[in-house]
């Protein structure tokens, strides 16, 4: 019985002296910080985003070539995302691949019609691995046809 009285004794003094130790304090603070900063990452991102400013709008920039179609283009891709803020420009194409990859906008959409006056859209991004943009001015692109 008295070996495994020492070997709590030398057990205790090894615990202890491991947790009172800088470096075990430091680390469990850190790793503390760690997982309450991972819990808290949509709270952090959101108060950032207000801070600075950021209202989560995709900002795009519609060239209307169809006299008129336009504004129910807008009204349809808002009304698929209300998180689009379009505004209507100019048709100087390259002062809007400018802006596109400088980031000031997200992508811009050309809308003109066909041969046949069906509408039909050219989507300029600088993202390659963006579906979600894409697809849903697709889906306006279909309901517009359907209207039309």
């Amino acid at each position: 019985m008295p070996n495994m009285n020492n070997f709590w004794v030398v057990f205790s003094h090894t615990y202890l002296t491991k947790i009172k130790s800088r470096q075990f304090i430091l680390t469990t603070v850190i790793t503390l910080l760690i997982i309450l900063a991972m819990a808290n990452i949509t709270k952090i991102i959101g108060t950032i985003q207000e801070i600075t400013g950021e209202d989560g709008k995709t900002k795009i920039a519609l060239v209307d070539e169809t006299n008129g179609l336009g504004e129910s283009f807008k009204e349809i891709l808002i009304a698929i995302n209300p998180v689009f803020e379009i505004q209507t420009a100019g048709t100087n194409y390259e002062e809007l691949k400018n802006h596109v990859f400088e980031g000031e906008l997200e992508a811009y959409i050309q809308l003109s019609l066909n041969d046949a006056g069906i509408p039909k859209v050219v989507y300029y991004s600088d993202s390659l691995t963006d579906f979600v943009l894409p697809s849903q001015v697709e889906a306006a692109l279909q309901q517009l046809k359907t209207s039309v």
